[in-house]
């Protein structure tokens, strides 16, 4: 939290490397399956974002990626659902250097509807998948 602390006071609370930095919190967090601690962090470092729009998005679609995977750890698909939609808009509204987050996203939301038995929609999303990874 010292960086925080540090990037906060000589920054303010809602500069972007203070985002940045609640983000990698939470990325260690969630590696050390910590996942309601990173949760918690991913969702500050949103909120920072969210009140700070700016050009790029790809920090924004990355968030919501990051949060759709604790959601999923935490067992809350529909919340794991959202977020991977949010972050598949975003990627899609991307130039093309991106193309393999939208199908990354893609593949995760399908494992997702496979994990809760759903498994004629994972299929559709599965297809998809395939359809772009073709173009």
């Amino acid at each position: 939290h010292q960086a925080i602390d540090i990037y906060s006071q000589s920054l303010g609370k809602e500069h972007s490397k203070v985002m940045s930095c609640y983000r990698w919190m939470g990325v260690a967090c969630e590696d050390n399956k910590d996942y309601q601690q990173a949760l918690e962090f991913y969702q500050t470092a949103l909120s920072i974002r969210e009140r700070h729009p700016v050009n790029h998005h790809e920090d924004l679609a990355e968030l919501h990626r990051h949060i759709a995977r604790v959601y999923d750890q935490l067992i809350e698909k529909d919340q794991a659902l959202n977020h991977y939609h949010t972050a598949l808009r975003i990627f899609k509204s991307l130039d093309a250097t991106r193309h393999g987050d939208v199908v990354a996203t893609m593949r995760s939301i399908a494992l997702v509807y496979e994990s809760v038995g759903r498994l004629k929609k994972a299929l559709a999303w599965l297809k998809k998948v395939a359809n772009e990874v073709q173009c």
